[in-house]
């Protein structure tokens, strides 16, 4: 599992090294760190299967010249700035009515996880991007926003062992939210959630 995430996490990390924006390259492509460990936060709550199809993508993305991390900010646009998406979008992979019913069920169903969390967690939410789409402001696109144009770029095949995933997930009780910041915490130091959040708490206080 380590090998896969490492592999996935150096192709995207190539890939988020060469987006290029109107406004000039982001404070963010040059904090390899903070990547690492934001994306491994995310890859390690995968399934293996989820990481063997996402590899793929990339590897087919990058045999065909195409970077899907600027797919990604692009299709994030759509919901963040809508007139200039209308100006590129045409450049854009099509997405097909399958993947978007995928898409939106992917994402429907991580965030009502992620209010789930945020309810049990509420200092350590407040800390993240705002949740939903009709949340965001200029300055913070919404979590909602992002999951979209993310997912838009995985394949047909990726979309649907996520769907596998989270299904089995859920089963079980469990949650992708909390699993993802769980590891982005104990990354930082903490020992757990609640260690983080009565941390939090105590600085509030």
């Amino acid at each position: 599992m380590k090998k896969l995430t490492d592999a996935i996490i150096a192709m995207e990390w190539d890939m988020f090294d060469k987006v290029e924006s109107v406004s000039g390259r982001a404070d963010c492509q040059d904090d390899r760190a903070t990547f690492d460990l934001m994306r491994g936060s995310q890859f390690e709550a995968w399934s293996e299967d989820m990481l063997r199809s996402y590899l793929a993508d990339l590897e087919e993305a990058r045999e065909d010249g195409r970077n899907l991390l600027t797919e990604k900010y692009a299709y994030i646009m759509e919901y963040t700035a809508p007139l200039e998406f209308q100006a590129i979008k045409d450049r854009l992979p099509p997405v097909s009515d399958d993947k978007k019913a995928a898409v939106r069920r992917i994402a429907d169903l991580c965030l009502a996880d992620y209010d789930a969390f945020a309810a049990e967690y509420p200092l350590l939410a407040a800390r993240s991007r705002p949740s939903r789409i009709d949340r965001q402001t200029d300055e913070h696109p919404s979590a909602e926003a992002y999951m979209l144009g993310e997912l838009s770029t995985f394949s047909l095949r990726t979309l649907r062992l996520y769907l596998e995933h989270l299904s089995r997930l859920r089963e079980s009780g469990r949650s992708i939210s909390r699993a993802i910041i769980e590891n982005s915490v104990k990354k930082y130091g903490f020992a757990s959630l609640e260690d983080a959040e009565a941390r939090l708490r105590e600085a509030k206080a």
